[in-house]
């Protein structure tokens, strides 16, 4: 049953619900349900559990058996989901197994890299060497490289490579690449940059509306679309078949991001 305002929870088994709702000292269901309403609480995304929300709802009732569930339980802010792993499955045996399409991994590796400070507008290029220093330690330069044009150029030009390989090797005009970005004006400038190289390219993003959006996701489905471009927007639960190229335009603190991301979008 869903949380809705005039029904009784008393009446359900099972509530399904999300963290908006349950959040705050002065929620309401938060202050009507007894602390023992609930013998189980399920977590999607669990790596968000380390939150003081979240932890309002373990203080609030603490009898229930908790399980999270997460792609990621490694957190990009360096936290780590709380509690004991019992069950862990691997996106390599996922792959095996044929729930996620095999991955294959184009690694670009310039000698050198141009990037425009954010500081000073002046563009400076940089030794591999002083780009493994700078990424670990500057994060205003992580963002700065993967939105020079530089950069996304050879990414751009690497994925639409890679797009016409396989399309040649299954004969099939369909495959399309999904590209991630960093924000609503990196993916402007990612689908332009497709644009230039003769490719049909749109993007989504929450702070379109759903009716925008629709239309391009109604657009993927017609096969209208060459490349469709997102931040974090399409992911857990989205399938398409002919997504078969990703290009990572954005920043992930580890290859475990990395690779779970890449398993979401090419599911």
């Amino acid at each position: 049953m869903l949380i809705q305002d005039d029904l009784n929870l008393e009446e359900a088994d099972i509530v399904v619900t999300n963290i908006q709702q349950l959040q705050g000292q002065g929620n309401r269901w938060l202050n009507e349900l007894p602390g023992d309403f609930f013998d189980l609480i399920l977590f999607d995304e669990g790596h968000h559990n380390v939150a003081e929300s979240w932890n309002l709802l373990r203080t609030k009732f603490p009898d229930a058996k908790i399980v999270n569930f997460s792609a990621t339980p490694s957190r990009s802010d360096g936290q780590m989901m709380a509690g004991k792993i019992i069950y862990s499955y691997p996106v390599r045996e996922a792959i095996q197994a044929g729930y996620v399409k095999r991955l294959k991994a184009v690694l670009l590796r310039p000698e050198t890299l141009r990037y425009v400070r954010t500081d000073t507008g002046k563009e400076v290029e940089v030794s591999l060497e002083e780009v493994r220093r700078l990424g670990e330690e500057d994060a205003d330069f992580r963002r700065s490289i993967v939105m020079s044009k530089e950069t996304l150029n050879t990414i751009v030009d690497a994925s639409i490579l890679e797009l016409r390989r396989r399309r040649a090797e299954t004969g099939d005009s369909r495959h399309k690449i999904i590209a991630s970005a960093l924000n609503y004006a990196h993916c402007i400038q990612i689908v332009e940059t497709y644009r230039q190289r003769g490719y049909r390219a749109d993007f989504i993003h929450s702070k379109e509306n759903s009716t925008a959006n629709d239309s391009v996701l109604k657009r993927l489905t017609n096969n209208e679309l060459d490349v469709i471009v997102q931040v974090r927007k399409l992911g857990e639960g989205f399938d398409h078949k002919y997504l078969s190229v990703a290009a990572v335009c954005s920043i992930f603190s580890n290859s475990r991001h990395l690779f779970s991301s890449l398993a979401e979008l090419c599911a």
